[in-house]
Order: structure tokens, then sequence, then C-alpha cells
């Protein structure tokens, strides 16, 4: 009996230490599983915030919010570490993408990080948008602070499904704002879209500018477009002014600007995009009064015809703006295509006189790389307005075949202006003129700001050929200008002009350099015949040539009978300066001959020093 209760005795305090186990297990338990969970980052709060649309406008009832559009997320936020500690870098905190309050959603996903800002624009961290939230992730040098204000914007990816016009709460963290929707039907009014209770809730104001925006927008003035069959769809739509290529296109013919038509065609925020053509012909043309930008783009030519033809008239004016665009290889010299003028832009304005022409702008950071035709390799323009400026380029672009005239510009009777940081960087061909520019017939042209011309060539006039005009036309020469290696196969290594006054650093604040040009016969920089030639103060002329027995190794000045007026003309403290030039005839700087040339020469304050010539006047020849 004492053995049996023993054995009980002890068989019940095992029953009761494994009791006890199971209890402290069951209450260890539900402690292991929270810690097991996956904790949420803390919620970042939001101190302000606003949408903003393609081109960075913030919405407004003005400015509703499109079903289609796409809009960027602008957020002010506080970032607090928790009481007692520091914020470190790795900290992760997290933010709900916009919530409408009844109606809709809004999504968007952005893979790629971007930075998170502190009110002085330093970066203290990356964001990126998953899983319908925003991802906020410090760096090092946000460690050590107690909080941080900071400032995130997303690029333009977030999307609403809201189609109707409406007035509604949108919430980004805890701040709420009533923002303005519109729908694409056309047919709805916004009265039908609110019930009694929106409409008490919404100022009649509000309602009223919502509605009008709404009859405005009907049918959107903009279309984001990824293949060809949507492009037709909106150039057919004559409500849509601007055209937003998402992807590179091929267009299967060329595409007409219809008279009256005002268009953008650009590329969205991951541009520029590419614009091929199948046919040989151009990519689009301006019929009579149309008016055309192209932005932000490459038109690619794949060695044929391709670019753009402007059609213009005094009774139906047409312009064409080129902004940040690049056109390259378009070869319009091409047998039996019938596009022999201007390999990447040809304008023609039937207009006799300058009232009335077409008008041309060339902006930004665009470029014409390797084009060519006839006349004007990059752009030829019969009678038109036309202005070059930004930090435009023009590079490789040359004239062949039969054409004689513009390896880069052809310009008859054309008004143009060049300025700012454009360039001219090795251009031209032997055995055709004007390397850089051919100005033909009449028209003025202005050259100023920091215009560079470089490493370009022709038979006459390496960088510019002055040719057939008159009297009253003029090519003025102001600014911080440089003629540098280029070359002549026959007359004026930099410029070449014929009946075309030339006024250089007349202003008396420029400083035009010709550096190192060459020309085979006359004028190793400059060759003028029977022209008006003003050359200013602060003009440079070093290390020029005229090579194989000619003359004027800087300039060439020529009479054939016809008055001329020749004048280099310094002041007392801005000399025109000669040095280093060399002629291996007559003239190593200057040589002026023939007719009455001499006799109606003035020179004044100009240094010439250390020029050279193999016969006659090592500085000057005077005949």
């Amino acid at each position: 009996m004492i053995e049996n209760k023993s054995i009980k005795l002890i068989r019940s305090k095992l029953i009761s230490f494994f009791l006890g186990l199971i209890l402290v297990f069951n209450a260890i338990l539900p402690l292991t599983s929270v810690f097991a969970e996956d904790v949420s980052p803390p919620t970042a709060p939001v101190t302000s915030w606003q949408l903003l649309d393609l081109e960075n406008q913030a919405v407004s009832e003005e400015n509703p919010v499109e079903v289609e559009g796409a809009y960027a997320l602008r957020a002010e936020v506080h970032l607090q570490a928790l009481k007692g500690l520091k914020l470190r870098a790795g900290d992760v905190y997290q933010l709900a993408l916009p919530e409408n309050s009844e109606i809709g959603a809004w999504s968007a996903e952005q893979i790629a990080p971007k930075d998170v800002v502190n009110k002085l624009g330093e970066v203290i961290g990356s964001f990126v948008i998953q899983d319908q939230g925003i991802l906020l992730t410090l760096n090092e040098a946000a460690t050590d602070f107690d909080q941080i204000d900071a400032v995130i914007q997303t690029d333009a990816v977030l999307t609403t499904d809201v189609d109707k016009a409406v007035i509604q709460e949108v919430q980004v963290g805890d701040s709420v704002q009533n923002i303005a929707f519109v729908g694409l039907q056309p047919d709805l009014d916004l009265a039908s879209t609110l019930n009694e209770e929106e409409i008490d809730k919404t100022p009649a104001q509000s309602i009223e500018n919502v509605t009008k925006t709404r009859q405005v927008r009907a049918l959107p003035s903009e279309r984001s477009v990824a293949t060809l069959a949507e492009f037709d769809q909106a150039l057919a739509d004559e409500n849509v002014t601007k055209i937003i290529l998402t992807a590179d296109i091929t267009l299967d013919a060329t595409k007409e600007i219809a008279t009256g038509r005002t268009l953008t065609i650009t590329s969205d925020g991951n541009g520029p995009h590419q614009v091929t053509i199948t046919p040989s012909a151009r990519h689009f043309k301006l019929l009579q009064g149309a008016n055309l930008t192209l932005e932000n783009l490459v038109i690619e030519g794949q060695n044929k015809p391709g670019g753009v033809r402007v059609d213009s008239s005094s009774a139906e004016r047409s312009s064409l703006t080129i902004t940040n665009t690049t056109f390259q290889n378009c070869k319009s010299a091409q047998a039996n295509t019938g596009v022999n003028f201007g390999g990447a832009i040809d304008i023609y304005d039937s207009t006799v006189g300058p009232i009335g022409y077409a008008t041309v702008l060339i902006k930004g950071t665009s470029a014409f790389l390797n084009n060519q035709a006839y006349y004007g390799g990059a752009i030829a323009a019969r009678n038109a307005w036309i202005t070059i400026e930004g930090e435009t380029n023009f590079s490789g672009n040359m004239v062949v075949g039969d054409g004689w005239g513009g390896s880069t510009l052809f310009f008859q009777n054309v008004e143009s202006e060049i300025k700012d940081k454009v360039t001219f960087t090795g251009n031209g061909t032997t055995g055709k003129e004007g390397g850089a520019l051919m100005l033909y017939g009449g028209g003025n042209a202005v050259i100023s700001g920091n215009v560079t011309f470089e490493s370009n060539k022709a038979s006459n006039g390496g960088a510019i050929m002055s040719r057939g005009g008159n009297t009253t036309s003029a090519l003025e020469i102001n600014g911080d200008i440089k003629f540098k290696n280029n070359s002549a196969s026959a007359q004026g290594g930099a410029i070449h002009t014929q009946a075309r006054t030339v006024n250089i650093a007349t202003d008396g604040t420029s400083n035009v350099e010709f550096l190192n040009n060459t020309s085979s016969q006359y004028g190793g920089a400059v060759e003028a015949t029977d022209v008006t030639l003003e050359i200013g103060a602060g003009t440079i002329f070093d290390g020029n040539k005229a090579l194989y027995s000619n003359s004027g190794g800087a300039v060439h000045v020529y009479s054939t009978g016809a008055t001329v007026k020749f004048n280099v003309t310094g002041t007392a403290t801005r000399h025109v300066i000669f040095r280093n030039n060399s002629a291996a005839s007559c003239g190593g700087a200057l040589c002026i001959h023939g007719g009455n040339a001499a006799s109606t020469s003035v020179i004044k304050y100009a240094d010439i020093v250390n020029n050279y010539s193999r016969n006659f006047g090592g500085g000057i020849d005077i005949d």
C-alpha cells in the first residue's frame, strides 16, 4: 500500500509539472506570434500636398483632374523618431496614395527610387511607389536627428478612374482638399453627376467653373499616343492642339498639317522619342496657313528624304517652331524624289517682298546632324523670316549632286537672325559654296551673341557665302563671334561676299575672331568683291593664310570697277589686330586692288604685326 501511494504521488507531481509547462507555453505563444509578425512602417504625417499635371501646373478648378491624365504628387511630410531615440539610416516610413472620399480610386507605381529632400534641398533618403503606397527610406544624412521636415515629388504616374465632372474630397495622409474632376463623356452634365446632398455641399461658383471647364474639354485638346493609328486619329481630330508621343513612331506617309491648324507634337517625360518614315518622303508638310511646333523629338531620316516642308503665302502665312529637337540623316538629294531643297527643312513662301513671309524659330538644344540636299543641306528657305537661337548645333551637313550652295543653310530673300550659342561645326564639302551659310538674293542677316563657325569648308566662303545680293542687303556680325579653322578651296576661308554690305564688330563692344582660316586663292579669312566692308574695333585676324601663290592672308578686297568702300576702324583704346597671317603672293595681312578699291579704303587704329607674304606687302599690299 505504501508503494502504491508513492507511485500515485509521483504520478500526480508529474502531471502537475506537465500542466504547468502547458500553461507557460500557452502564455508565451501569443507573444512569440506577435514578435514573429511583420510590423508595418510608421506613417509619415503630411503637412501639405498638391497634384501637378504634365506641365507641372497645380490641379485647380480651372485645371481639373482628367481620367486619362497622369499626375505627380508633391508632399511635405514630418518624419519623427520614436520618443527618446534618433532617426537612423535605413529607417522606413510609409505614406498612402491619394484617396477619394466616395467614388473612384488612385493608382501608381514607381520602381526607380527618387530623392527625399529636406527644406534645404539636401538629399536625406529615397522613396518608391509600390502596393498602392509610398515607402520612404532614410540615408546617413538623416542620422542623429530627432525629427526632419522633408519634401517628395513623384513622377507623373498617378492616375484616377473618376470619369465624371465632380468636386470631391481627396485625402493624402491626414490632409484633405476639395479637388475638381472632369470626365471624358461629352454629354455629361455636372448637375446630373451630383446628388442633392452633393449639390448642397458644393459651392455654386465651383459647379459653374467645373461646368465651364467640362464644356471646353469635352473633346480633350491634348492626346497621348503610342502607335501610328493613335497618331493618325489625333491628327485627324481638329480639336487636338498637342500630340504627346509616349513611344517611338514610324510614319507610313507624309503627315499634312492643315490650313489654319495650330499643332504641337512633343514627347512625354521619357523622351525624346524618335519619328521615322517608311517611304522616301518628308515626315511633315505644312499647308499654307498652318502652324507647327516640334518639341523634344528626334526626326530620323535614315539616309533618305525626310524632315519638314513648309508652304506659305501672304494670304495664308505659316509658322514652324523647333524646340530641343534633332533632325538627323535627312538626305533630300535623292534621284527621282523631287525633293532637292533643304535636307531637314524646306520653306517656300510665294510672297514677293518680306511682308507676310513664313516665320521659323529654332531654339533650345536643337541639332541638325548629317543632313544633305542640293541646296541647303540642313535648311533651305526662300522668302522667310528665320531666327536660330539657344544652343542649336549644326554639324556634318552638306550639299551634294548638282547643287552648289549652302551646305548647311541656304537663304534666298530671307530675313534672318542667328544668335546666342549657336554652333556650326564640320559642315560643307569642297566644290560647293557656303559651308555653313549661303545668302542668295536680297534679305538681311544678323549674327550676334556667342556664335561659333569652326572647321567648315567650301569652294567659296568656308563658313559664309553671300552671292547675288544688292547694296541694300547687309550681313551684320556683332558679339563674341569665332571663325576658326574654316577653309575654302577657292576664295574666302571664312567669308566670301559679293554685292552685299558686310559689317563686322561695328557696335564698339564686340570681339570677333578669325583664327587659322585658309583659302587656296584669295582672302584667307575674308574675300570681299564689289561691296562695302566695315571692320570695327575688337576684331582679331590671327594665323589666317592665302595659299598657292595668292593674296590677302587675312582679307582680300577687290573691285571689278564698281565703287567699293573698305574701312578698318579701331579706336584709341580698342584696335583691330592683324597678326601672324600670311599670303603666298601679296599682302600678308591685307590685299586691296582693282578699280577704285584703294582710293576708297580707310585704315586706322590697326595693329599689323608679324604678317608675311612671299612677294609684295608683308603687311599690306595696295594696287
